[in-house]
């Protein structure tokens, strides 16, 4: 099994994009054990939702559903479907929210595909002629409308999103309150994973990425302050790279070096940073790549496994491909090995915490495990809309056959 580099390098890539775009990983926690997975009954065309055992819990009853597509990399956060009790769905031409029973809670109302809620509220597009968005409650009425031009990034956590002022110059970056109103006045650089307030405190970028045109067009990197929900900055040290918050720990890098480490949320490293890439902590350990190589880590550092040059980090052009995750024990690399025929094979498969292959299998992408299932996708085109996805077991177990996936939600 040969898979085309361009093709996994846009679709690990967009993993980048959907954290960007949709960072609901925040309501996973919540929902997991007991979460929902979308599944397709082929000969009406319609979606439905399963439980963790494979049982159909929603029949196939909607004509489209809010995918989240981990794309390509596939490690959906499964969890996020129903969050906080509701989750979009279309029903003939119109999106309204179903409950976890399947009842419609919200009346199909709108034409454009709304966002799951989260903190109480959900994004939706008015009429596409008024060019702007609203946010409502889970009764279905606007709390507040957005003016036109406005951009608003991913989930409330916290009490507060990330939007953009059209109306500003230069920094016009800040954070709505869940009155519509500006919590923090837009004053920083861009918006990102390092933004959201998963914990009381987030990142914000204070001074853009730049080329120094005195010193030989060298390029200076961003510069990231450690904020509270009220905006103000709660530690004296910069940053030059930082990530979201997970387990009460960040990615960061320091100003004045590349590598990365992990900080808390006084912004004191308690990783030093050594890594040449890092990843997200998940059931208390992360990927990170030493000498081009992968190794898991626990919270203290220390390492618990490292693997060996069949698990690329980077792609052709030597560009990282984003970390794996590990979850439930199981995580999900790419490996090449050399093939019967003596070609090269490419394949995802399962590690256990030891670094061993969990299962026999070969995939062509492996998700992420939520309450013991995982998507993968064992065959289908060179297109990530081309294929529909298998449900597999923690033992390899194929479950049933998934929902179409689409690169972005």
């Amino acid at each position: 099994m040969k898979i085309n580099d361009r093709f996994l390098t846009l679709c690990l890539f967009s993993l980048a994009l959907l954290f960007f775009y949709f960072p609901i990983l925040s309501l996973a926690k919540a929902e997991q054990g007991d979460s929902l997975f979308p599944f397709i009954c082929e000969d009406q065309g319609k979606y439905g939702f399963l439980s963790s055992t494979g049982k159909e819990v929603i029949p196939c009853t909607f004509n489209d559903i809010w995918r989240f597509g981990r794309f390509g990399e596939l490690k959906i956060p499964f969890a996020s479907y129903f969050a906080e009790g509701l989750h979009p769905v279309k029903v003939g031409t119109l999106w309204g929210y179903a409950d976890r029973s399947g009842t419609m809670v919200i009346p199909p109302t709108y034409s454009l595909r709304p966002d799951p809620f989260s903190g109480g509220l959900a994004k939706v597009s008015l009429p596409p002629e008024s060019g702007s968005i609203a946010f409502i409650n889970k009764k279905g009425e606007t709390v507040f409308t957005v003016p036109q031009g406005t951009v608003v990034r991913g989930a409330f956590l916290s009490g507060r999103i990330q939007a953009s002022d059209p109306s500003s110059k230069g920094a016009k970056y800040g954070y709505l309150g869940e009155d519509g109103s500006w919590a923090i006045s837009p004053r920083y650089y861009g918006m990102g994973d390092w933004g959201d307030f998963h914990e009381p405190v987030a990142a914000a970028m204070v001074e853009p990425q730049r080329v120094d045109t005195k010193n030989g067009s060298k390029v200076v990197p961003p510069v990231y302050k450690l904020i509270s929900r009220d905006g103000v900055i709660v530690s004296k040290r910069s940053f030059s790279c930082f990530g979201a918050f997970t387990d009460g720990i960040a990615v960061a890098c320091p100003s004045d070096r590349s590598e990365y480490g992990y900080v808390n949320m006084q912004g004191e490293f308690v990783i030093p940073p050594r890594f040449q890439k890092a990843g997200d902590f998940h059931d208390g350990h992360a990927f990170v790549v030493i000498n081009d190589r992968y190794a898991l880590i626990n919270r203290e550092g220390t390492v618990v496994f490292e693997l060996g040059s069949e698990y690329p980090t980077k792609n052709k052009s030597g560009i990282f491909y984003p970390l794996p995750r590990f979850s439930g024990g199981l995580s999900a690399l790419f490996r090449v090995v050399p093939g019967e025929d003596g070609k090269e094979q490419q394949q995802f498969v399962y590690l256990n915490n030891l670094g061993k292959v969990a299962f026999p299998g070969e995939f062509r992408f492996g998700g992420d495990f939520v309450d013991g299932i995982a998507l993968v996708q064992t065959e289908g085109g060179a297109m990530i809309t081309s294929w529909r996805g298998t449900y597999i077991d923690s033992s390899g177990k194929s479950i049933r056959e998934a929902a179409p996936l689409i690169v972005m939600p």
